[in-house]
């Protein structure tokens, strides 16, 4: 089930010595899935994603609450990080966080 937020996952563009300052690790998209697959049971949870980084986990995600039947997923996700590259390619592929500011700083 590929929609336009899923094609255009990006995964970390940092140097080597600055993914060890920020502690960067981008989770593959594959694990991503099946951590969302077993985590998220039903619709309406909430989920709080802790690192976004690359979006790879908030991805993994919206594909889980839409397949649950959520037609608002976007609505039940949040999450941090200290990357503001990860900033930029939240705001990118999902414009309605910045719209809405949810996201915690």
């Amino acid at each position: 089930m590929e929609n336009e937020i899923t094609r255009n996952c990006n995964m970390n563009p940092h140097s080597t010595q600055k993914k060890r300052e920020l502690g960067a690790y981008y989770t593959p998209p594959e694990l991503s899935k099946v951590l969302a697959d077993w985590g998220i049971t039903c619709a309406s949870q909430t989920v709080l994603e802790p690192s976004f980084g690359g979006c790879g986990f908030l991805t993994s995600c919206i594909e889980r609450l839409e397949y649950l039947g959520n037609n608002k997923p976007l609505n039940n996700l949040y999450g941090v990080d200290i990357d503001q590259h990860a900033f930029d390619t939240l705001y990118n592929k999902f414009p309605f966080y910045k719209k809405n500011k949810k996201v915690l700083f």
